[in-house]
């Protein structure tokens, strides 16, 4: 009985697992039907689980994303339908005053006019205050924060973008300034140095050249970390370092040598960079911006004479005519009713009038073509052309001088007297090849110019003298960084300055013949006896010298000699510096010891030590139009993430206040799935009180404006207009570059990413209802069987335990 009832229980159990498992599974696929989803839960497929949480989590980061950019959309949409319509409104009031620009309309018609353009404007300024989402965009709201500006300085700001703090200034070196007569130094004078490395003494001569005299300074730079520029009667001292640590000390031993700047006593200190707490702008407009000019001189306030001429500008061209006998002030009239067409206006002073163009910079024009009779004009370039010239400043701590043209190489060779004043060789190499000139002392400047000019060919470099006489100028025939000349200067002294437009690539000084020995204490540590041979000759006798003896009165035994040798020398502490008096590989030092001990160091095995010639290289420079960028008084920066446009007033020079620059009320949208990428749209405001330019704003143009009323107006009025839509195109370029890069980049990146984390997750987590369906029944009926074996079962078992107690008698 004990072997049955355990075969039956195993059965039981076998099949109650079965009922289980059925009942599960049926559960399960009832789950999916019910839920749509193959997993419900990580039990269902930890792997399928896990991926499809990571999918689901990108999904809802798309999702909400897909939201702010729907929101960027529908804001630059908006904001592009409104800048059509502002346009729209100008365009109206440009046709409005073109209807007189002849002057043709009556004072009836004017006032009709003006009310159809005080409409306009009035609309514009609806238009710019209409709010998007809220949030008004085109009234000057949602831009970048400007501070700090004042009118008298900066005309306006325009900012595109923000990045880091920016520098106020650069760090700078020490500087004074020596004033000479003549290009050359005004008295004697012995005069010692004193830099970041150390001191030297230089002896200086009344009518020394000033570019010789920095020429011995920059002989002595790497001694006293000092350097020197002449430029016409000035030379500039400069320390080499930048910063609060930079000095420069000038001592004036003998004579007279008077410095100007720094602390006021001969000295001077560099100073740091100051860098901005935020994004800011600061700095100097080291020279501004000019218009382009031309006059006419009439006689008693008249034209003299009848004529025809075509006058043109940086916008256009117009046709003039003048009859003898008409008063300037009439020509200027009809000059300036005709300044829209043409970017030139017209000023009487006493007999002369005065063109001029209404933009500063070299793209600001005005040309004058006679086309019949006479009507002679002066100044700009003579021949009745005139440009201006672009500002030059220092923002943020750069020197901005607008597009740089290819220049060529070139190097000037100064001589007072316009002639040499000494024998000089040296070998010239430029691009072509090389070429070696001797010439002689009291050859005239125009002399070398003709022979250089003669090799030109040869070295592809050409020469010409100043109209003074008194400048010799090598220029490279061909422009750029890979135009270069090489001076090698190897007899003789040619001092040599680089050209500003060129770049110096490496500059070596004549240099003397040099032996070193090293004492102690100022002292020589041992007896000696030796000759010493320079360019001059050999000494009469030996020097001798003792240990012990001052280094100060070896140098007097061995300057005892100079005449005869050629050779010199001095105590420098510890050091007896042995040198040859004159410059170059001609130049040198030979030391033969006829006893005793007298290391030195400098020259040969052989104690020989020979000069260095004086080289110079320079190359042209290349064409830069790619960072900075200046169109007269405008100044186009984009530096560490800052982007940004300054212009300054007309006039305006000196130092600028600080501008400070926040992005605070600019629209931030994150147009991406990484966290803090946000972009950034900011509008300057569309408003007639911003729109405009040099000649004015469309505010102007309102009745009781400058430039309302038509008539006289006219043609400043259409200028507005013009300067007015040109704004407008660069604010309508910054919504379209919003919505058609940012906005419409950003929104098929994400729907294509949409669609694929959706199909990613049906195909792991999509129910096949069908097949579920199919399963559910066959799990149920599984249950079914698995219910009903288990009744059979137990029927069984019961008719068994019957039979068992009948056999037993028990029933």
């Amino acid at each position: 009985m004990i072997r049955i009832g355990a075969q039956l229980n195993g059965l039981e159990r076998t099949l109650l697992n079965n009922l289980n498992k059925a009942n599960t599974a049926a559960a399960q696929n009832a789950l999916r039907l019910s839920t749509g989803k193959n997993v419900n839960y990580p039990s269902d497929d930890p792997a399928a689980f896990f991926a499809l949480s990571g999918f689901e989590t990108r999904l809802k980061v798309v999702n909400s994303t897909l939201v702010q950019v729907d929101k960027a959309s529908s804001i630059a949409a908006e904001s592009q339908l409104a800048l059509d319509l502002i346009r729209t409104q100008i365009d109206v009031i440009r046709s409005t005053l073109l209807e007189d620009e002849d002057l043709s309309l009556t004072p009836t018609e004017r006032s009709d006019k003006q009310l159809a353009i005080d409409s306009a404007l009035q609309e514009i300024d609806r238009l710019s205050g209409t709010e998007v989402n809220g949030r008004r965009i085109l009234d000057g709201s949602s831009d970048f924060r400007v501070s700090g500006q004042l009118t008298g300085q900066v005309r306006s700001v325009d900012v595109y973008s923000l990045g880091a703090p920016t520098s106020l200034t650069s760090a700078k070196p020490a500087e004074l300034t020596y004033t000479g007569s003549n290009r050359a130094i005004s008295a004697d004078a012995n005069i010692t140095l004193t830099g970041a490395f150390g001191s030297a003494t230089i002896e200086l001569t009344q009518d020394q050249s000033l570019q010789s005299a920095a020429a011995e300074i920059n002989a002595r730079t790497s001694i006293t970390g000092i350097r020197a520029t002449a430029s016409d009667n000035e030379l500039s001292l400069e320390s080499i370092f930048n910063g609060d640590a930079a000095s420069i000390a000038v001592a004036v031993n003998s004579g007279a040598f008077g410095v100007t700047g720094g602390n006021g006593d001969g000295t001077a200190q560099g100073s740091d960079g100051l860098l901005a707490s935020q994004p800011s702008i600061a700095g100097t407009v080291l020279e501004a911006a000019t218009q382009g000019s031309l006059t006419y001189a009439g006689a008693g306030g008249l034209i003299t004479a009848d004529a025809s001429f075509t006058l043109t500008g940086a916008t256009g061209a117009a046709s003039i005519s003048v009859t003898n006998g008409e008063t300037l002030s009439e020509v200027a009239d009809r000059i300036n009713a005709q300044s829209h067409a043409t970017g030139v206006l017209a000023d009487v002073d006493g007999d002369d009038l005065n063109l001029t163009s209404i933009n500063y910079g070299t793209s600001a024009t005005v040309a004058v073509v006679v086309d019949s009779g006479a009507f002679g004009v002066t100044g700009g370039n003579g021949d009745g052309t005139a440009q201006g010239t672009n500002a030059v400043a220092e923002i943020n701590g750069k020197v901005i001088s607008g597009n740089q043209a290819a220049t060529a190489a070139a190097i000037t060779h100064t001589e007072l007297s316009g002639q040499l004043q000494g024998d000089v060789d040296f070998t010239l190499t430029g691009d072509l090849g090389s070429f070696a000139f001797s010439f002689n002392n009291g050859d005239a400047l125009a002399t070398l110019a003709s022979a250089i000019n003669l090799q030109s060919g040869v070295t592809g470099i050409a020469a010409s003298v100043s109209t003074d006489g008194f400048d010799l100028v090598l220029e490279s025939v061909a422009q750029g960084a890979g135009a270069t000349i090489d001076l090698e200067v190897t007899d003789g002294e040619f001092d040599l300055t680089v050209d500003e437009e060129a770049t110096a690539t490496s500059y070596v000084a004549a240099q003397q013949a040099e032996l070193i020995y090293e004492g102690a204490d100022g002292r020589a540590t041992d007896a000696a006896s030796f000759d010493l041979t320079g360019l001059d000759g050999t000494t009469s006798a030996s020097i001798v010298i003792a240990a012990g003896d001052t280094l100060s009165s070896v140098a007097q035994k061995v300057n005892q000699e100079t005449l005869n040798t050629g050779v010199a020398a001095r105590a420098v502490g510890d050091q007896l510096v042995i040198y040859s008096v004159e410059f170059g590989t001609d130049a040198f030092v030979d030391l033969d010891i006829n006893s005793g001990t007298f290391d030195t160091t400098g020259g040969d095995v052989d104690l020989i030590a020979t000069g260095v010639d004086q080289q110079i290289t320079v190359a042209g420079q290349n064409e830069v139009t790619n960072l900075y960028a200046v169109d007269g008084n405008r100044f186009y920066v984009n530096d560490n993430g800052n982007s940004f446009t300054i212009e300054f007033t007309g006039g305006f020079s000196g130092d600028f206040q600080t501008i400070r620059l926040s992005d605070a009320p600019t629209l931030k949208f994150n147009l991406s799935t990484a966290i803090g990428d946000i972009t950034t749209l900011a509008l300057p405001a569309a408003t007639t009180s911003r729109l405009g330019g040099f000649s004015g704003v469309l505010a102007d143009l309102r009745t009781g404006g400058l430039f309302a009323g038509l008539g006289g107006n006219t043609s400043a009025a259409i200028r507005v207009v013009d300067e007015a839509l040109a704004e407008l195109t660069l604010i309508e370029g910054r919504v379209d570059a919003f919505a058609d890069g940012a906005v419409a980049s950003s929104s098929a990146l994400l729907t294509g990413l949409k669609s694929t984390l959706e199909d990613s997750i049906d195909s792991i987590n999509e129910v096949n209802e069908d097949e579920e369906s199919l399963l559910l029944e066959k799990n149920r009926q599984l249950a079914d069987s698995v219910l009903a074996s288990l009744a059979i079962l137990s029927d069984q078992r019961s008719k068994i335990v019957q039979l068992i107690e009948r056999m037993a008698g028990l029933s």
